[in-house]
């Protein structure tokens, strides 16, 4: 399994611009919410990126419309103060994609060779909006509430379910 227990000969598998195969590509979120079809539609358009350690793959402050996801590796995230957190490739931490908000709040450097998909946060967003709609229940939904006041004007709520 690649998640929970990292596979130190996952990289050796890929080289640099081989398409992510869909059996990776199913193990991130929100993709194994996908049916399988869409999977194999998604990871024939994506690819997998070699780094070397010590390369910067996203700056703080930056408004890139990426996110990355980390096949196998180290990275280093890097907030403004100093904290750092590490993720490794092929553990829980690493199912989902990192570096989401803009502008970005981390510096992210490889720490050893990483292989990553790299892929737009627009994207990602789209996939996740599209299985709400189709999975009544899950998601955020944006609704007209009417005022405390009774006043009988109406504003924007956000609720969950």
């Amino acid at each position: 399994t690649l998640f929970d227990e990292p596979d130190s000969d996952t990289v050796e598998r890929f080289e640099d611009g081989d398409a992510v195969p869909c059996e990776v590509l199913s193990r991130f979120s929100p993709f194994d919410q996908l049916p399988e079809s869409l999977q194999g539609d998604i990871a024939d358009r994506l690819s997998v990126s070699r780094k070397p350690a010590g390369t910067s793959l996203i700056e703080r402050g930056s408004r890139e419309d990426l996110c990355i996801y980390l096949i196998h590796g180290t990275l280093q995230l890097e907030a403004a103060d100093g904290k750092r957190v590490t993720v490794k490739g092929g553990t829980s931490k690493a199912r989902s994609p990192l570096c989401q908000l803009r502008p970005h709040v981390y510096n992210v450097e490889s720490v050893t060779d990483v292989a990553v998909v790299m892929l737009s946060q627009t994207l990602v967003g789209d996939i996740v909006q599209s299985i709400a709609r189709h999975k009544p229940g899950t998601g955020i939904q944006v609704h007209e509430m009417p005022a405390d006041s009774g006043s009988g004007s109406v504003r924007q709520g956000v609720g969950t379910r």
